[in-house]
């Protein structure tokens, strides 16, 4: 189940649709977004390849696989 996108994804669309545009370069995106060059780069190609989809983390809305069960460990 996806859950909807946040803040950080809405604008991450919105700048890769200007590169895709051509209005930005992915340097200016990566430089508006905060993120190096190489994760620019990465980015625009998620979106590239899945669109807005791809901007969300996979994780995202999964459970925590770390997670104790009531009752279990050593008592503290």
């Amino acid at each position: 189940m996806k859950l909807p996108m946040g803040q950080k994804e809405l604008i991450r669309g919105k700048v890769m649709e200007m590169v895709k545009r051509g209005h930005k370069t992915i340097a200016e995106a990566a430089q508006a977004l905060r993120v190096s060059y190489r994760q620019g780069r990465r980015i625009y190609a998620a979106y590239e390849r899945e669109g807005t989809a791809g901007l969300s983390t996979g994780i995202r809305g999964s459970r925590r696989t770390g997670r104790r069960r009531r009752g279990c460990g050593n008592g503290r």
